[in-house]
């Protein structure tokens, strides 16, 4: 008999499909290997799409054991770097890192970067317009 797929990327055509008798194994194996980086690095991994990749694993882990499958959301935007940012809102990246750690704009510390929303970062630039 063989062996049925578990989970697969939500968007056809990307992604990989992870048979049903080895999904535990890749969602203890990501476990695993976030937590070593992150004792290594002394903090946890800068990996963007790792809470993604997470949720996925979870609702095939669920899926696999018989349980409900999670419903997951959709797969969050690409954030901007402060380099990035500070170019579309045309200040420093010092400036950036500024509004970011006040709350002026929203952004993710991951370790000792930021990762902009780049919808704050055009608002931000719209403001500032304006206000000239």
């Amino acid at each position: 008999m063989a062996q049925q797929p578990a989970a697969c990327a939500p968007d056809a055509g990307e992604g990989a499909v992870i048979p049903s008798h080895l999904v535990k194994l890749a969602a203890f194996l990501v476990e695993y290997a976030a937590k070593e980086l992150g004792s290594r690095n002394g903090g946890p991994p800068r990996m963007p799409d790792l809470p993604e990749l997470r949720k996925i694993l979870d609702a095939a882990v669920a899926a696999a054991s018989g349980r409900p499958s999670v419903t997951m959301e959709a797969p969050s935007r690409a954030l901007l770097t402060t380099s990035q940012a500070a170019a579309l809102m045309d200040i420093s990246a010092r400036r950036v890192r500024h509004h970011a750690a006040a709350g002026r704009i929203r952004a993710e510390r991951h370790g000792r970067d930021w990762l902009i929303d780049p919808d704050s970062a055009r608002d931000y630039r719209g403001r500032e317009r304006t206000a000239a």
